[in-house]
């Protein structure tokens, strides 16, 4: 029996954003394996990562956040954006896996 875990999904993460690839050289993040027991986890962090990125855009933390530069606010939403996408791709597997498993709860 193998102990490498089978992916599920790959999430491209050559889209997430202006910039993303300056930072990030060679590409070192451009897929994201998610098996089958790390996606609800994993949309769970990037849900409360997203929550928390979002609240210091309104607020008192958004008087600091509409104050920063242009391209710095624009950069924090697209963060929010690649995060919200990426999240939408994990819930998408999260219902998928659900919908697979025997009738009367997990095996």
């Amino acid at each position: 029996m193998s102990n490498k875990k089978t992916p599920i999904v790959e999430i491209d993460l050559d889209n997430f954003g202006r910039g993303f690839h300056d930072a990030v050289p060679f590409h070192a993040f451009s897929r994201l394996s998610v098996g089958r027991n790390e996606a609800s986890n994993l949309a769970d962090m990037r849900a409360s990562q997203l929550s928390a990125l979002l609240l210091l855009t309104i607020g008192e933390g958004g008087d600091h956040f509409r104050n920063c530069s242009d391209d710095t606010q624009e950069n924090v939403l697209w963060l929010a954006q690649g995060l919200a996408e990426e999240l939408k791709e994990l819930l998408s597997l999260v219902r998928e896996e659900g919908r697979q498993l025997p009738k009367g709860g997990a095996a």
